[in-house]
This record gives C-alpha cells, sequence and structure tokens, in this order.
C-alpha cells in the first residue's frame, strides 16, 4: 500500500456490545474493496479499516467521525471498533 493511505486499525470487542450496537443501528461494514459506484458524501464516512481478528484491510463505509464505531468484518466476522 503506498504510504498516502491511511488505515484505521480497529480494536477487538466481545460479542454482547456488538449486538447491543447492531440492535441500535450504530453498525459500518468492512468490504474488500470500495464499491464501484460509491458517491462522494454517501455515506458519513468512508475510508480504509484493518480488522484486528483476521488482519484483512478493507473499506468501511457507514462510520460517524465523532464517535467509536462498531464494524462487522466481511472475511472472517470479527466485531470490533474503530
Amino acid at each position: 500500500m503506498s504510504s498516502d493511505i491511511q488505515v484505521r486499525r480497529g480494536e477487538k470487542i466481545d460479542i454482547e456490545e456488538a449486538r447491543a450496537d447492531i440492535s441500535q443501528g450504530k453498525l459500518a461494514l468492512l468490504l474488500s474493496r470500495p464499491p464501484a459506484d460509491e458517491v462522494e458524501g454517501q455515506y458519513v464516512y468512508s475510508g480504509w479499516t484493518q480488522c484486528p481478528g483476521c488482519a484483512q484491510v478493507g473499506w468501511s463505509v457507514g462510520l460517524e467521525s465523532t464517535r467509536a464505531n462498531t464494524i462487522l468484518c466481511g472475511a472472517c466476522g470479527c466485531s470490533f471498533r474503530v
């Protein structure tokens, strides 16, 4: 990866914390790459994120920059926060 790309590294959370966030609709997804049709400003925040479970680096969509975000990894299913 080039040096100008910033990757946000996540930290694991337990399944109960993840379920609580999911039930409140506080969720982002980690995709393997950005969607081809993503429009700038479509999401609150989008960017590269690394899963602490499997080290997958992917494109996160639906993040907010003002608080911690719960993310579900599309590769291993791990729940984590950035």
